[in-house]
């Protein structure tokens, strides 16, 4: 049941939507940014990109971090989670025992439940978090000189099928390992596979270099933006960009902050990186349509998120798309004539736009 749309979904939206933007990428040789040239109207899409990368490097790391910690923590002689002394254990705490006991009895214990929608979805669409970066210029093959002409080798068409099919490939290893444990867990309960799986991060552990990457995709529009400045100081703009992000993480390893990673992985997997990428589409093809039918609210297990959490969700989710409409509008005021005359004058390539290497452009 999740493998035949596994594999549609890459076949189907993945392995195109990576090819269409590394050909874009290897024909510009441009940063996420300044390839929206092709169609100013929508630049503001390139820059929610970068917005999108920094909010994903903000939290995803945290499940790097997470690892890190139970790894170091696993090797003690006592090991944290087998001892209940802190300050806050007062005669006032509630002994939850029994109902663990019950919970590990009657389905499973709930503190290894894994989710294959919420956390795979995301490896499913591993293309959206991912190719930016890998294929606005940044990639091997994207960073050599321009040369349009490959496509029609198929070299292009050879390397996209290779990583989605090797990204498909490793997901698939992952989850296959993922549900051996599960399937043995539920023929211990006496339980079905479908109780043993429900929301929450298991299974991110899958997709989580991801997250380590998507921070080249902001550094390089940064840098592309400003040659003068941060590229000539990129090592040190690099260790000041990821020193910023060590505080602001912090939410996200205390005790109640695999709440917040749940809230805020829910909506960046299911709404902005779909949307991003539909009017990516749009701005390059004019034909790729993606209908979002279904909506409810993000859980975590039994806990129902209140009105602050879904409003915080939504407002994280949306903070990628305020630059869509802001520098629409920007590029239509900056252009001249008419509304008419503006809105088709924005909507065509820019005069810079073009392959990057000097021996094309004559022939483009």
């Amino acid at each position: 049941a999740f493998l035949i749309p596994y594999l549609l979904s890459l076949l189907v939206c993945g392995l195109p939507l990576y090819f269409l933007e590394a050909a874009v990428g290897q024909f510009s040789g441009r940063s996420s940014v300044k390839v929206w040239a092709v169609c100013p109207l929508l630049i503001g899409a390139g820059i929610g990109m970068n917005v999108y990368s920094v909010i994903l490097f903000w939290y995803y790391n945290t499940i790097m971090a997470w690892a890190l910690y139970y790894i170091v923590a696993s090797f003690q002689a006592v090991v944290p989670w087998s001892r209940c002394d802190g300050w806050w254990n007062t005669p006032n705490c509630t002994v939850l025992d029994h109902a663990s006991n019950r919970s590990s009895l009657e389905e499973t214990d709930t503190s290894v439940r894994a989710n294959v929608t919420n956390e795979t979805a995301p490896e499913v669409l591993k293309w959206k978090r991912v190719s930016p970066q890998k294929s606005f210029g940044n990639i091997t093959f994207c960073k050599s000189p321009a040369d349009w002409a490959s496509l029609e080798s198929g070299r292009l068409v050879r390397d996209s099928i290779l990583v989605t099919g090797v990204c498909g490939g490793t997901s698939f290893y992952g989850g296959f390992a993922i549900f051996t444990v599960l399937g043995y867990m539920a023929h211990q309960s006496g339980v079905s596979i479908e109780k043993v799986v429900s929301s929450g991060p298991g299974l991110a552990f899958i997709a989580y270099p991801e997250a380590m990457t998507v921070a080249e995709t902001v550094l390089t529009s940064f840098c592309d933006h400003f040659p003068r400045t941060l590229a000539r100081h990129r090592v040190l703009f690099t260790a000041l960009f990821c020193a910023f992000f060590i505080p602001i993480s912090l939410p996200f390893v205390t005790q109640g902050g695999i709440y917040m990673f749940q809230l805020v992985d829910w909506f960046m997997a299911t709404i902005t990186s779909l949307s991003i990428g539909f009017l990516e589409c749009v701005a390059l093809i004019w034909l790729y349509v993606f209908i979002v039918t279904t909506y409810a609210p993000p859980t975590y297990g039994d806990y129902h998120y209140g009105v602050w959490g879904i409003v915080f969700g939504w407002a994280v989710a949306f903070i990628s798309f305020v630059p869509i409409p802001v520098m629409a509008v920007y590029q239509l005021c900056r252009a001249k004539g008419t509304w008419l005359q503006r809105l088709k004058q924005t909507c065509k390539p820019d005069e810079s736009w073009g392959p990057k290497d000097s021996s094309e452009q004559r022939k483009f």
